[in-house]
């Protein structure tokens, strides 16, 4: 596990255990301090988090905890199916379908599938509508 997944695993921590919706989080320097890693290792672990819908990045203001619900046992239910499913060198199917198989919404798979793709754990298949690959 890379240093910005471990950062990133914290700062949800933080956001779902004493954060409220729209609550401003610490500055990036602050951040950095707190997990003692680079501004970049937060940067990058603030963009997996912003793929999970868990925070929204405003250019000049900061960076709030949204009021999304995109932490729900569904969601996790999708994560470690597409994580093991990624593990094992399967190709991922499309949303839509994924969605089928899975019986959740297409958005909680597009929000995981984002987060998937910012942590580098899959990418998107060379085909348009074939899916995803494991990275």
């Amino acid at each position: 596990m890379t240093k910005a997944r471990d950062v990133a695993m914290a700062i949800r921590y933080d956001i779902t255990h004493t954060r409220r919706p729209g609550q401003k989080m610490p500055s990036l320097r602050d951040l950095a301090a707190d997990h003692q890693c680079a501004r970049h290792t937060v940067r990058k672990a603030l963009d997996i988090l912003h793929a999970e819908g868990l925070i929204d990045i405003r250019k000049g203001a900061g960076v709030f905890v949204t009021g999304s619900k995109a932490m729900t046992p569904r969601w996790h239910a999708v994560d470690a199916a597409l994580r093991e499913a990624a593990l094992q060198g399967t190709p991922i199917p499309a949303a839509d379908e994924l969605a089928g198989q899975l019986g959740v919404s297409r958005s909680t798979v597009l929000r995981v599938v984002r987060a998937l793709i910012v942590e580098g754990i899959i990418i998107r298949a060379q085909k348009r509508g074939a899916g995803y690959e494991p990275a």
